[in-house]
């Protein structure tokens, strides 16, 4: 005798977007009734593969798909080719090259997998592939606002990133009513990319100190990172919290 099938099967889960997720009953409780949140966690934005029987080639198919016009996802798929090649490339500058455009595909796969937008996915993956040849080139040096522009981008977009991994999971859950959820979801959002910021600041001197001295590090280049870093955030947290809100 077969075994009926599960009732949980993942072929039949939902694809949620972004905006749905910010709206996922695993944030909050009913908004209706004020009824508090359910300590049960909701799974159905995430895709169990203990549970995906579909085969090999569709599963794949759906990571490769993006999000938005046919113009975006073709950007989106010429950014992946570049961060590609630039890893290759990045052999030219040794062990540094090679460990900055690899963190540099990380970041482009992760946006794929996570399925962002079609268009913040390819704001992320040109702004990653330019801070990397930026730091290579030694761009910083020379144009010393392009470091802030860099940081202010590049860790707000991060943090989105970041943050809708967390809302795929359904890690977190916040308030009992619309508000209670967006300004949850900003708190967290503008944690998250503080804490990349000084994680990143922490890189840029471990890099300086055991690989490559000439990676440029100071007390005021530091300072003015996590300022912009701290400030791409908060503008991060705004934009995810209330882009339903028509704010």
């Amino acid at each position: 005798m077969t075994s009926p099938p599960h009732p949980r099967r993942a072929d039949a889960l939902p694809r949620r977007g972004l905006e749905e997720l910010v709206d996922s009953p695993a944030l909050a409780g009913s908004l209706d009734d004020g009824r508090p949140p359910s300590p049960s966690i909701d799974h159905t934005a995430t895709v169990d593969v203990l549970l995906d029987d579909r085969p090999l080639r569709e599963r794949a198919r759906e990571i490769v798909e993006v999000p938005g016009s046919a113009w975006t996802r073709a950007a989106v798929h010429g950014a992946g080719v570049l961060a590609v090649l630039s890893l290759v490339a990045g052999l030219g500058w040794g062990v540094v090259g090679l460990a900055l455009m690899a963190l540099v595909l990380l970041g482009v796969t992760l946006a794929r997998v996570l399925r962002l937008p079609g268009d913040l996915q390819l704001l992320l993956d040109l702004t990653l592939v330019v801070a990397a040849w930026a730091a290579l080139l030694q761009l910083y040096q020379r144009w010393w606002w392009l470091d802030m522009v860099v940081h202010m981008v590049a860790t707000g977009l991060l943090a989105v990133l970041a943050v809708t991994g967390l809302l795929r999971a359904g890690t977190f859950a916040a308030g009992t009513s619309r508000r209670g959820r967006r300004l949850g979801l900003a708190a967290v959002t503008l944690a998250v990319g503080l804490a990349l910021a000084v994680v990143w600041e922490v890189g840029e001197w471990a890099g300086h100190t055991y690989l490559d001295p000439a990676i440029f590090v100071s007390y005021e280049d530091t300072i003015g990172d996590l300022a912009a870093g701290g400030a791409g955030s908060a503008v991060a947290a705004a934009w995810l919290a209330w882009r339903r809100d028509g704010r």
